[in-house]
């Protein structure tokens, strides 16, 4: 019976640790029109908060090669949004070169845990050949500790349509794989 307990009480730990909180950011889009030089696209990128913290700060980052313009962002209460069209080379804190951007500085609560919000805006892309849509972007969201940013969660943003195919947990398999060797050690 004091197995059975220890079995069971790793198997808890384990999905319990395997759930760690994270944020998402997804997005999807839809033409805009285009004339000689880009094709325009409205943006709509939604982040979830699954995280402990309030998200207070998100930027999203643009490849200058393949996007030209960010058009003026959309107006959103409570968050104070912009549009930087550098290109920039990795100065004031940017962490990919020859990028253009988007932010948007909560000026309330920002995105609390289990919160979310979306943001709207149009951007030029000048594309690649054989006319690729574009492709997802890199992001990162923050909060911040007495005014120094704090890096919450960065990644690639998802296309929303897009359904993800679950993998296994290797904290859940080692599990299972260390139950089976303990009821087989067991038997013997």
């Amino acid at each position: 019976m004091k197995q059975l307990s220890l079995f069971l009480t790793t198997i808890l730990l384990t999905v319990a640790l395997s759930t760690v909180a994270h944020a998402s950011l997804r997005f999807s889009m839809a033409s805009a029109g285009n004339d000689t030089s880009y094709s325009y696209w409205n943006m709509t990128y939604t982040f979830h908060n699954s995280t402990v913290e309030t998200a207070t700060e998100l930027n999203l980052y643009f490849d200058a090669t393949l996007f030209a313009l960010i058009d003026p962002p959309d107006l959103k209460a409570n968050w104070s949004t912009a549009a930087y069209n550098g290109p920039f080379s990795g100065t004031g804190g940017v962490p990919y070169d020859s990028y253009i951007f988007y932010n948007a500085i909560a000026i309330g609560a920002g995105i609390a845990p289990a919160g979310s919000d979306t943001f709207t805006f149009r951007v030029g892309y000048q594309g690649l050949p054989g006319g690729e849509l574009p492709q997802a972007q890199p992001y990162q969201v923050m909060y911040y500790i007495a005014d120094t940013p704090v890096v919450l969660e960065a990644g690639i943003a998802t296309v929303a349509e897009a359904t993800a195919v679950p993998e296994p947990s290797t904290c859940l398999l080692l599990t299972l794989g260390l139950g089976v060797i303990a009821v087989v050690r067991r038997k013997l």
